[in-house]
């Protein structure tokens, strides 16, 4: 992994002297990232589905006058780049990735945009957690909830936060703080919103919807595990995990 310089205390100071004047990246932009997301989801992730639209979204954000959103977003891509390369077997290159959003989430805190920093961090080492096996695992696992906490305390609402502590409620073991039964009734919570088009992403619906079928399966339900991978299928039909974890059923 190359040396990479950081240039954190001048963004920072980007970041604070922007953050009250934040505006929005055209919906046209964003429509690029969501579009690779996408195809990650359906497990296209090594063709031009996946990396042209990202390179179109990069590209579009190097226009952008506003630090503090160009800054989530680049750090966005790289956690979607490192999931991406976690799907493929590509460990190396997913953690490069991940390490770089760590790095931009970091940048983001100590510019005071302190929620969304906070949850990018969160998720990119609740993937790296993937990567490094069981022991880095259970010894690092609570840095992930811990954190997704410090962003509820910021905004109880936040969709992501309370994603990676329902995932952290089904998949942890009992000892380490597991409890699938909270889990569910957070994600359900999630996906009940009346608003749910406008405050949940297609893809944190996704996730809510695997993770419940999840929970269910490890709670002894799989009629109803069944019923939310179909759901989650039905959403992305390639997606391997949902195809996987229904087939175990």
């Amino acid at each position: 992994m190359k040396n990479r310089v950081s240039y954190v205390p001048a963004l920072a100071f980007l970041l604070i002297s922007a953050a009250s004047a934040r505006s929005e990246i055209p919906a046209p932009t964003i429509e690029h990232y969501y579009s690779a997301y996408d195809s990650y989801l359906n497990g296209v992730v090594d063709s031009k589905e996946f990396d042209i639209p990202l390179e179109i979204f990069l590209s579009e954000l190097r226009n952008f006058d506003d630090p503090v959103e160009a800054a989530y977003w680049r750090g966005r891509v790289s956690l979607l780049r490192g999931m991406a390369h976690i799907e493929s077997g590509n460990h190396d290159d997913a953690e490069r990735y991940l390490d770089e959003a760590v790095e931009i989430a970091e940048e983001m805190i100590a510019g005071l945009d302190t929620e969304r920093g906070t949850c990018l961090k969160a998720d990119a080492k609740g993937r790296i957690l993937i990567i490094r096996g069981l022991p880095y695992k259970i010894s690092h696992a609570g840095e992930v909830l811990k954190l997704a906490e410090i962003v509820l305390e910021i905004n109880p609402e936040n969709v992501r936060a309370l994603l990676l502590v329902a995932l952290r409620r089904v998949n942890a073991p009992k000892i380490f703080g597991g409890n699938p039964e909270t889990g569910i009734e957070i994600l359900e919570r999630i996906l009940s919103r009346p608003d749910i088009d406008e405050t949940v992403s297609r893809q944190d619906q996704f996730w809510c919807l695997l993770a419940l079928g999840e929970a269910n399966a490890k709670a002894g339900r799989n009629n109803h595990a069944r019923t939310h991978y179909q759901n989650a299928l039905f959403m992305y039909p390639g997606n391997s995990e949902a195809l996987a974890l229904l087939g175990e059923l």
